[in-house]
């Protein structure tokens, strides 16, 4: 940053707020040199004083009295203290002294101003007279100079009187004041300049986030603690202090003050132009930018347009050259616009678009796959094709799956039992024991800021050459991670496209994922599908009647749909097992638990999950004769296994506990760290799945509406600044301290929901086996049986490996004319 001038301080610019160029007008600069605080200004005339007195120069001032240290200061004004208690109870005997010394003043052809003038620095031999030194400092250090000033300032009115108040020096004095308040403002304003000055015509999102409203609060009350205290007491009563202790007026004087550093130079604008980029990224119409920008809050909106046009060419030329050296990966969805127009016309109406949006996910800790990696993997495919799953495949893969989730699973059981209100873990005498921790990770992923992408949304990977164009092909490979149709689209492309003459029209370089997100999302829905039932036969439509939800009878694929089936099902699950977790150890109240030590129940978690939330439990039921089988038992124990496992896929999730015959195994390992899931936050329980990273930019981008004048090309033109936008909106919300409203909600107790649900099943005692039936089509099926049975017996795999299983080209010929 270039150092700050005195032109600085006085430049007056167009693109300043309207009232600068009168600020600076009215400015005199000259004021210091014209000052004379003897002058009369009614006179218009010089006095004598002024011949015999020349004006104070700097250099008089600096050669000051001799300091007293301060035990001689202590001693000197103990001695003044002493004379004054002297004339204690003699008022008479103080007159007469006092007039003595006038008198006095007049033999020697001086007055009280002239004596005044004189011993105050007026001339250089009184100014460097030893005699007159000390006594000066005398008056200067004394604790009793600021009640003289005071006094002198507003001078008490006599015993008795009625009279109107003696003036006094009160217009000397403010106008001494006005003088220092001015050149102290004058001072302090050039130490603030350094703290906001930004001359760059755009502006960064880093530049951004690396100023803090409270670290310039601190700089700003340092460099300018006159004026700060001067604007505090105007912002903020005494009595308001005394009681609102909450509310400060720090941000709002730091506000001022940057607003005040604007109106004297345009350069002054750092908080403008931060402010500028918030209301664009927030959509503040034009003319809300127009009366905000003349305040001098904010930049103009026509500058703000600019940067985010200029900040969205930048990332695109960011992510086109990290396509280059680090690893990326991609994700994409489908994308509703709705653009409304407020003149319709043949050929200008509101219409409903839809098209897909994709997001770039780079780690700028990871380079991307080697050549031999990328050859391995196209290897692999090619054997792969020919050699497809088949049944012993998948029950070997589904076996060791299971034995790697047991100890997972069996902790969820024991964290059910531990977070329960009734058992209160918190005054458990042995509640840090290790035996409560969770199971070592089967893959657990690195977090901190240092792991964090950096995401962006795409335009163009800007590929022109045919040199780009082979890079791309043999190369690369770019994980693609999508919803199912996305996944399905993708890999009917990759077959369509087999025989096409080189590995970029062939798509080779493309590694084509599922979203766990969607995953996820089809594993509640066939849960819910499962277990919904009737009120009768205690399914999900009994436990919604009784809690009185609305909105979830039915799967939709908009809206809080997944958010309330997700709730649902971690509740009636707790109910569930909290229900269980009584029926096997026989108490009626699950605080009678905590005599038990920490190797005990976590024999008991085992215990119980044997019993009432494993297949083995289902196929002991099933042993019975049919007769003699309660489906309600039978049903319980299915919701216990199926959702537990649903559950334990959600925590692994969020945890970052996370292939298949395409891919080799060390890319397998790749894709598993790196092509599941993202860390923004950096913490260890912030993970969060790509195709759930890509639907909250989804909704971000429906937010960012053109008006009459958006469209497609409106998003081409802003979408990639998209990752700037979110950093800086949340940036400042949260450095503002509003995010605590609007951004999260406090979820309402789930403690009561969990108490009916556990009261309803202890009353039907849904562990038992009373011979109890459900009606034809009313009872869950066990979809795990009956999707083996499938494999086993059915065409299913056949055809699904028959649709894998086609002729690739291997030819590598580029046109030259890309």
């Amino acid at each position: 940053m270039p150092p700050v001038t005195l032109e600085d301080y006085t430049s007056d610019d167009n693109e300043s707020i309207k009232t600068a160029s009168e600020i600076a007008s009215d400015d005199d600069s000259d004021d210091d040199s014209e000052y004379d605080p003897d002058s009369d200004p009614d006179s218009g005339d010089e006095s004598d004083m002024d011949v015999e007195f020349p004006p104070i120069t700097e250099d008089l001032v600096e050669s000051e009295d001799e300091e007293l240290d301060e035990h001689a200061n202590r001693g000197r004004h103990a001695h003044t203290e002493l004379l004054q208690s002297a004339f204690d109870g003699k008022p008479k005997e103080l007159v007469d002294a006092v007039k003595d010394v006038l008198l006095c003043m007049t033999s020697k052809g001086l007055d009280i101003v002239s004596f005044m003038r004189a011993f105050s620095w007026g001339t250089p031999e009184c100014t460097s007279d030893h005699t007159i030194r000390q006594s000066r400092s005398l008056l200067m250090t004394s604790p009793q100079l600021p009640e003289i000033l005071m006094r002198w300032y507003r001078p008490p009115r006599p015993a008795g009187s009625t009279n109107v108040r003696p003036r006094g020096a009160a217009n000397a004095l403010q106008n001494v004041m006005h003088k220092y308040f001015k050149d102290t403002i004058e001072k302090e304003l050039l130490c603030l300049y350094k703290l906001v000055y930004n001359s760059g015509k755009m502006m960064k999102e880093n530049e951004v986030t690396k100023v803090h409203i409270q670290d310039l609060t601190k700089e700003m009350e340092a460099g300018a603690p006159t004026l700060w205290r001067l604007l505090v007491t105007v912002a903020q009563s005494k009595s308001q202090k005394k009681r609102n202790g909450k509310k400060s007026p720090e941000q709002i004087v730091t506000i001022i003050l940057s607003m005040l550093l604007y109106s004297r130079n345009q350069h002054c604008n750092l908080l403008q132009k931060i402010f500028g980029m918030y209301f664009k990224y927030r959509q503040l119409a034009i003319r809300g930018f127009d009366v905000l920008h003349s305040l001098g809050i904010t930049m103009s909106s026509s500058w703000a347009t600019k940067n985010l046009s200029a900040i969205s060419d930048d990332n695109m030329k960011t992510i086109a050259k990290y396509a280059e050296k680090l690893f990326m990966v991609l994700t994409y969805d489908n994308i509703n616009i709705h653009r409304k127009v407020y003149e319709q016309h043949v050929d200008h109406q509101s219409h409903f678009d839809s098209g897909a949006a994709a997001t770039a996910f780079v780690k700028l800790d990871e380079e991307p796959l080697r050549p031999s990696q990328i050859a391995e993997i196209k290897e692999t495919r090619a054997k792969g094709i020919t050699n497809p799953l088949s049944i012993v495949d998948i029950f070997e893969l589904e076996n060791d799956a299971s034995n790697a989730l047991h100890p997972h699973i069996v902790h969820q059981v024991l964290r059910i039992l531990l977070d329960s209100p009734e058992f209160d873990i918190k005054t458990y005498e042995h509640r840090d024991s290790p035996l409560f921790g969770s199971p070592a990770p089967l893959h657990s992923l690195p977090f901190g800021r240092d792991h964090a992408p950096i995401q962006f949304l795409l335009w163009t990977l800007q590929l022109t050459s045919r040199e780009d164009w082979m890079k791309l092909g043999i190369e690369k490979i770019i994980p693609i991670v999508g919803d199912q149709l996305t996944v399905d689209h993708l890999r009917g492309l990759f077959k369509f496209r087999a025989e096409d003459d080189n590995s970029t029209e062939r798509m080779e370089h493309l590694l084509v994922l599922f979203g766990w997100f969607h995953l996820l999302m089809i594993f509640a829905v066939s849960l819910h599908k499962q277990f919904y039932g009737t009120v009768a036969s205690r399914g999900l439509a009994h436990d919604f009647t009784l809690l009185n939800k609305k909105g979830i009878s039915k799967p939709v694929t908009k809206g809080p749909f997944h958010h309330h089936l997700d709730e649902a099902i971690h509740h009636r699950l707790e109910a569930h097992l909290q229900y269980a977790w009584q029926k096997s150890t026989g108490v009626t109240s699950l605080k009678d638990l905590r005599e038990k030590t920490p190797e005990e129940l976590v024999a008991l978690a085992e215990q119980l999950y044997l019993e009432y939330a494993s297949s083995s439990a289902l196929d002991k039921i099933k042993e019975e004769p049919e007769e003699n089988r309660d489906e309600l038992h039978y049903q319980s124990v299915m919701w216990n296994r199926d959702s537990l496992h649903y559950v334990t896929l959600v925590r692994a999730v969020k945890m970052g506990d996370m292939l298949n015959r395409e891919l080799p195994p060390d890319i397998r390992t790749f894709v598993i760290e790196h092509c599941w899931l993202v860390n923004f936050q950096g913490g260890e329980d912030t993970f969060l799945l790509l195709d759930q990273a890509q639907e909250h930019n989804i909704k971000g981008i429906k937010g960012l509406d053109g008006g009459p004048h958006g469209g497609w090309e409106y998003l081409y033109k802003y979408t990639p600044a998209f990752r700037t936008i979110q950093a800086v909106n949340g940036h400042i919300e949260g450095d503002l301290g509003i995010l605590s409203r609007g951004k999260k909600h406090s979820p309402p107790s789930k403690d009561e929901d969990i108490k009916k649900m556990l009261e309803s099943y202890r009353n039907s005692d849904i562990y038992n086996d009373d011979l109890r039936k459900f009606q034809k089509g009313a009872a869950a099926e066990d979809l795990i049986l009956k999707g083996a049975l499938a494999l086993q017996k059915g065409t299913f795999l056949r055809k699904w490996n028959e649709r894998r299983m086609f002729v690739r080209s291997t030819e590598e010929v580029f046109e030259d004319n890309v």
